[in-house]
């Protein structure tokens, strides 16, 4: 037998039991497994719109602006920023409203307005101004908080189980790569066969999908893990638990930045650093059509189809 501080002996070590490594769906409930898939099924139709949806979505902006890649690129930046003022607002109070009355009907029926953006797109590209008030609308106030309050779902399940919450998000993350991928395939299929506006009518119903899933997933918010075990089990008899009285101070975006900038040096990196980030990919995604100016050719790797051709007539006629 090894003494005291030594590696035990080939013997004794083959003879020591063997702790069996779980796997992540072993170490889930039934509840959370539940939870988890729907989780990823609405995130995976999140990919496929955002994807599915881009080359009929600029291709009718250039309709719009009529080939002026500079003109789009100004819409584009007064739009986002006017639809950043509203969200500025909206969001902190319909993610802090969620705390009072629930995740669930907040989580699905903000995503109303991408079915209003992109299944009333012959409304929508009527005009540069339609196009404006439909995106401020339907992205700055319909669907405010959407992501934050989806985000909050899993946090309220996983919150006190980060290495569980890091994998199950990993995993998230592959699923929504897939679909990223895919999705320009499908947007290609219906440019080449029905035409490129039915990939509108198609996002829609991913979205209508993603609403359906989040709609069959319990509420989150409410006293379902037994005690003295971290594992979320949804209970007959279910009630409210962890909900916040809705408070207008603390719903607004002047008491977001204060808790950040309030709360020690970490915090106050992190913002800063977000904060540029996303203020040069705002600059990055407009300053290459500003460098454009007026184009009179312009190929979107043959699937911004014009009357379902693959590529715009030049000004002298050819391809």
């Amino acid at each position: 037998m090894s003494s005291a501080g030594e590696p035990p002996s080939a013997p004794e070590a083959a003879a020591a039991p063997v702790e069996k490594t779980l796997s992540l769906w072993e170490r889930l409930t039934p509840d959370e497994r539940s939870f988890v898939r729907k989780h990823r099924i609405t995130e995976v139709c999140s990919s496929l719109v955002f994807s599915t949806c881009m080359p009929h979505w600029n291709s009718s902006y250039m309709d719009l602006v009529k080939g002026d890649t500079a003109l789009m690129a100004r819409h584009y930046g007064a739009s986002a920023s006017i639809i950043s003022c509203f969200e500025m607002f909206t969001s902190p109070f319909v993610a802090s409203l969620s705390d009072t009355v629930g995740r669930k009907y907040l989580a699905a029926f903000g995503r109303i307005g991408w079915i209003l953006f992109f299944g009333g797109y012959k409304i929508r590209d009527r005009s540069l101004p339609f196009r404006l008030w439909s995106e401020v609308v339907c992205w700055g106030i319909v669907q405010a908080g959407v992501w934050s309050i989806f985000a909050a779902q899993h946090s309220d399940i996983f919150g006190e189980r980060p290495t569980l919450s890091s994998e199950i998000k990993a995993a998230d993350e592959m699923w929504s790569s897939i679909a990223k991928t895919i999705g320009p395939f499908l947007s290609f299929a219906c440019a080449k066969t029905v035409g490129s506006y039915f990939s509108e009518y198609l996002v829609s119903a991913f979205t209508a999908a993603s609403m359906i899933t989040l709609l069959s997933i319990p509420e989150t918010l409410m006293d379902d893990r037994p005690v003295g075990n971290g594992a979320w089990v949804v209970k007959k008899d279910r009630k409210p638990a962890h909900r916040k009285k809705f408070r207008l101070a603390t719903a607004n975006p002047f008491a977001n930045i204060a808790l950040l900038f309030r709360n020690g040096p970490g915090l106050r990196s992190l913002a800063t650093t977000s904060t540029i980030v996303f203020s040069i990919n705002e600059i990055w995604s407009t300053q290459g059509t500003f460098r454009c100016g007026k184009a009179t050719t312009l190929v979107f790797g043959g699937v911004f189809l014009r009357n379902n051709e693959p590529f715009a007539k030049t000004g002298s006629g050819q391809r």
